[in-house]
């Protein structure tokens, strides 16, 4: 039953498709009209023959014009080569009735305009040789007036009947350019043969310049029987006719186009009536199936719906499930990262109060040396000056010269003024190291009460400056901007973290280029802000949703955890407050601090 089944579609498939086949061969043959692209081809035709005239006017023109420059003769041929090539796209969609005549005549048309492109690149090389001779004749006369110029009037009325015969020479030179006769050209070479006898009788720097002008008569003579043979030869090259010949064909070829093209839509019309009936029937067989599988259909629907309804129900469960664990997993991460941060960041503020504790001590130690130094060294001062007093007096001059030598030799005056310069600045670092150590004893407030105080944020700030100022100090300058601010109830240490994460932050938002970094501080009846702006690169506008976000961070792998912010965030609202943030690409970002200055729990 299946065999059959299977072996009925596989019929019926397939005589569907050959019948779809047959159907789409005859609608695409009986709606082939190319029409529009015989019309086309006939155009080109058209315009290949209007250049190949403008072709021969412009031979002509440069044939008549002295001073001619040879473009019109190169741009039709680049437009026929244009048009061609458009009419040879056309001509291969087209169906041809004699293959044979249609290469033929191609072939012959390529011939004979191979033959004219020859023809016309010769007739521009003499036409160039000719016209250069014939603008030369003009100058030439200015050239023998100048000698006439120059010569005495002896010599002038001499030689004036051979200059007037050169110049009958050059009219009758220009004149055989314009009419090309064997009796001009005969004149032209007597008169030259004339003046090459009469010439050996001028000075001899009037003899160049008649010579000249020979060599240049000679070449016309020589040139324009070539320059016209060539225009004769380019005339009758048969372009045109050749161009009208494959027009004809393109006619006939349209003609039996159109016949075929009827013929298929006559059969197109007859095989749609056998198909339309066809279809009758099949429509018929089909309704009666379609009640069938309507009601198999319907049982199926409804036990289908039944199962879905099962599935969904199941899968919503699972998916409840899936989140709360989901949900329960992220919680669980991110208080174990927390509390990781956390306990590092104690244990970090534990060593650096402990190095803080054991450096305070030897600090002390210098510090207190360097006064006694101090006061040792002023002391000892006043002795060598009451020495130095009385050197001349109690010590004889053989010892005092000893000792005048031995003070040269020490350096005991520039001794004396650089070791209180040096106990200065030994006194100075010492200074600046119990400073730094004092910031950082207030930075981890490990040795102070972890109960909620009151703390000067402002103080705060700068000691955490003082921590970030090595990273801080070679890539931005700071601006400071504060405002006098109220004692504010806080876990200091917690608040000294925040800033140092906003710090940091700034810091490595800026580029290569040293940037700019403000602090900003500020209060109200009851609040107290803190700005940290930089100039740096910016946030982009999908990241500032996510920033605050454990584990988010655009910084390169490697570079942060993505938890600095997530924990400031999570200690300003443990402190009542909150954070904003401003951001513009290629701009900078401003993070904005506001603390309430006294706790809802102390009330």
């Amino acid at each position: 039953m299946k065999l059959n089944a299977r072996r009925s579609l596989l019929l019926l498939a397939t005589g569907a498709m050959s019948l779809a086949s047959v159907l789409v061969f005859l609608y695409w043959m009986s709606r082939s009209d190319e029409s529009g692209t015989y019309a086309q081809a006939r155009d080109l035709i058209r315009q290949i023959k209007q250049y190949d005239a403008q072709w021969e006017s412009a031979v002509l023109k440069a044939r008549t014009t002295t001073n001619y420059t040879y473009d019109p003769l190169v741009l039709p041929l680049m437009d026929m080569k244009r048009l061609w090539q458009q009419f040879h796209k056309l001509e291969g969609h087209h169906q041809k009735t004699a293959m044979p005549a249609w290469q033929t005549a191609i072939r012959d048309y390529q011939q004979a305009f191979d033959d004219k492109v020859l023809l016309v690149s010769r007739f521009k090389t003499h036409n160039a040789i000719l016209r250069n001779s014939l603008a030369f004749l003009p100058a030439a006369a200015d050239v023998i007036q100048v000698h006439l110029g120059q010569l005495v009037d002896a010599d002038t009325q001499r030689l004036r009947r051979i200059t007037s015969d050169t110049y009958d020479l050059m009219l009758s030179s220009l004149e055989f350019a314009q009419t090309t006769t064997d009796d001009k050209a005969a004149d032209i070479l007597v008169g030259l043969n004339d003046l090459a006898v009469n010439k050996e009788r001028l000075p001899v720097d009037f003899q160049v310049p008649i010579d000249t002008i020979s060599k240049h008569i000679e070449l016309i003579l020589r040139e324009q029987p070539k320059v016209d043979q060539l225009l004769e030869a380019i005339e009758a090259v048969p372009i045109a006719e050749r161009l009208d010949a494959i027009a004809q064909m393109l006619d006939r070829d349209e003609q039996a186009a159109l016949l075929a093209a009827q013929r298929y839509h006559f059969y197109l019309l007859v095989f749609s009536t056998l198909l339309v009936l066809l279809l009758l029937y099949m429509g018929v067989w089909l309704m009666r199936s379609y009640a069938e599988i309507n009601r198999v259909n319907r049982a199926l629907v409804s036990a289908n719906d039944e199962l879905e309804q099962r599935v969904e129900r199941r899968t919503q469960a699972l998916g409840q499930a899936s989140a709360a664990l989901q949900r329960e997993m992220d919680e669980r991460r991110l208080l174990e990262n927390q509390l990781v941060q956390s306990e590092k960041l104690a244990s970090l503020g534990q060593l650096a109060a402990g190095v803080a504790h054991e450096v305070n001590n030897p600090i002390g130690f210098v510090s207190s040396n360097l006064g006694a130094l101090d006061d040792y060294f002023g002391r000892l001062q006043n002795m060598l000056k009451a020495y130095a007093d009385a050197e001349n007096t109690l010590i004889p001059k053989s010892l005092g010269a000893e000792l005048a030598k031995l003070r040269t030799e020490i350096e005991l005056d520039y001794l004396l003024e650089d070791i209180p310069a040096l106990i200065r600045e030994s006194k100075d670092g010492i200074s600046r190291v119990a400073r730094i150590v004092k910031d950082l004893k207030d930075f981890s407030r490990v040795d102070a009460s972890q109960d909620w105080q009151l703390a000067d944020l402002q103080q705060g700030i700068e000691s955490t400056l003082n921590i970030v100022a090595s990273e801080l100090k070679h890539k931005a300058d700071l601006v400071k901007d504060y405002q006098p601010l109220p004692q504010v109830e806080c876990l200091p240490s917690q608040i000294n973290q925040v800033m140092m994460n906003l710090l940091v932050n700034a810091t490595q938002a800026i580029g290569a280029e040293r940037g700019k970094i403000t602090l900003r501080t500020g209060a109200n009846d009851e609040w107290v802000w803190i700005e940290v702006a930089d100039n740096g690169c910016g946030i982009p506008a999908e990241s500032l949703q996510k920033i605050f976000d454990p584990f988010y961070t655009t910084k390169p792998v490697g570079q942060g955890t993505g938890l600095g912010l997530s924990l400031s965030y999570g200690i300003i609202k443990r402190h009542g407050g909150e954070i904003h943030v401003a951001s513009e690409v290629g701009v900078g970002t401003t993070f904005r601090v506001e603390l309430p200055i006294r706790q809802a729990r102390s009330a």
